[in-house]
């Protein structure tokens, strides 16, 4: 057994060397020693069981021209199941509706007289669907902004919505990042919460107003 784990470590080492080489035959978008990786936020350098023995953020970084990792429930695994499904190109796509509808990630509206009778999203077999709903379930419980969002939307719809509007969520910030060569920024859960809760006092200021009535705060 000790000899078939050696032969396998072997097999995989010489894969991981592999696989090195070829991204470094692919172009450049970016020079990581003029522009640097940032420092992560959270807690993703900790080497899982699977990952490659080479720097494949750093790898992935450069061809992207982004760093995808940035964004709250991307790994280094899963930012490669992506690309390697999608590519780098977003021009491919008119908009991010057209990348979601591609990914089979957007709802499929069956509508007759002008109303929606049916709505469910298409099944997929697409390696970055599989891994963007994987990252979607990962942010179920972290703090920020994509978490916070998610648990909003499954305390009013259940997991299984949450679940799909974040991977909605995730995949059109993929698509504008690698589109428009923009880093992600996480403003944080607080500030989702509280934009949220402003949003709503907005819509309950502007029923009032529609009905008569006037919205005043509690003095506490």
């Amino acid at each position: 057994m000790l000899d078939l784990y050696d032969y396998y470590s072997s097999l995989v080492a010489k894969l991981d060397a592999q696989s090195e080489t070829m991204y470094g035959q692919l172009p450049s978008l970016v020079n990581p020693k003029e522009n640097p990786l940032k420092p992560l936020k959270r807690n993703v350098n900790k080497k899982t069981k699977n990952a490659p023995a080479f720097d494949l953020r750093t790898q992935l970084y450069r061809i992207c021209g982004v760093d995808l990792v940035q964004v709250d429930g991307l790994n280094t695994s899963t930012v490669q199941d992506i690309i390697t499904d999608i590519g780098t190109d977003m021009s491919k796509w008119k908009t991010s509706k057209h990348f979601c509808a591609w990914l089979r990630i957007a709802p499929n509206n069956k509508i007759t007289g002008g109303k929606v009778f049916l709505s469910h999203t298409p099944k997929s077999k697409k390696r970055a669907n599989k891994a963007l709903r994987l990252a979607a379930f990962s942010l179920a419980n972290t703090k920020c902004a994509l978490g916070a969002f998610y648990r909003r939307i499954r305390a009013k719809y259940g997991a299984p919505l949450a679940n799909i509007a974040t991977t909605h969520k995730l995949a059109r910030i993929i698509y504008k990042m690698l589109k428009d060569k923009v880093d992600y920024l996480d403003l944080g859960e607080d500030y989702y919460n509280e934009k949220f809760k402003a949003r709503l006092v907005r819509n309950l200021k502007d029923k009032a107003k529609s009905l008569g009535f006037q919205l005043v705060p509690e003095v506490t």
